[in-house]
């Protein structure tokens, strides 16, 4: 099976399943969701983002602005800024606030 077919597979699984995680073939579906992700990481893997410009790409995907930002982070605006622009370095609290304000795992703040 090529990887072209095995998409094609999970498209009718997903089809079938229909976010029934207790449908016969559910268990199925997500052993090859798996195995194609570890298949694409493997094959075409991904260089590391650099946490700035996943910041960048979150405010912008977010629609929110760095003052917006600076608010809930109870920094000033100057200070987001050079987070954004990759002057200053995340520290393990500013990526765990970021993490909760974005909804995504604090891993993708560490490049």
């Amino acid at each position: 099976m090529n990887l072209a077919h095995a998409l094609e597979a999970v498209d009718d699984l997903r089809r079938l399943v229909n976010g029934d995680t207790a449908h016969p073939l559910a268990g199925i579906y997500a052993a090859l969701i798996d195995r194609i992700a570890t298949y694409e990481d493997a094959t075409y893997p991904t260089p590391p983002t650099p946490p700035h410009v996943m910041l960048a790409h979150l405010l912008e995907v977010r629609e929110m602005s760095q003052t917006a930002l600076a608010e809930r982070l109870g920094l000033n605006q100057s200070n987001v800024s050079r987070l954004v622009n990759g002057q200053t370095t995340f520290t393990t609290d500013l990526i765990k606030q970021l993490s909760q304000i974005f909804g995504v795992r604090g891993e993708v703040f560490l490049g």
